[in-house]
């Protein structure tokens, strides 16, 4: 299993990005208190400021989860749902790398999925929450 390393930003960004669905309330209102409790070396970028197919995901997979987006050794990797909040921690450092690095290593990465799943699923009730919020299922 590889982890998310200290890679570097995708060609035409300065660092990792977190990338989110543009039009769901809820997923832009949760990455702002992210922005303000966990900030670091990463960016959100809306889906509709960039195609997404450059990072090798489609419209739908950006609808049903946010990802992290970073280029390590010219490659690009991609996290879906909580291991996207995980690279995250993992790439802000300090007290927050053991938590992250757990969204990666089952069991705790099977509970951090279903727990992203179910809330996923229930964006649309969720405070912030628009029409687009509707998720029909959610990658692994």
């Amino acid at each position: 299993m590889k982890l998310p390393g200290k890679g570097n930003a995708p060609q035409g960004f300065s660092t990792p990005i977190v990338l989110t669905e543009a039009d769901c309330g809820f997923c832009q209102k949760s990455i702002a208190q992210f922005e303000k409790y966990f900030p670091g070396d990463w960016q959100n970028v809306r889906n509709n400021t960039v195609d997404v197919t450059r990072f090798g995901l489609t419209q739908s997979d950006i609808e049903r989860a946010a990802w992290w987006v970073e280029e390590v050794d010219n490659k690009i990797r991609v996290y879906p749902g909580a291991k996207n909040f995980g690279a995250l921690l993992i790439r802000n450092g300090g007290w927050q790398l053991p938590i992250g690095l757990l969204t990666f290593i089952p069991p705790i990465s099977w509970i951090a999925w279903a727990i992203y799943q179910v809330i996923a699923k229930n964006r649309g009730r969720l405070p912030g929450s628009t029409p687009s919020c509707g998720v029909p299922h959610l990658p692994k």
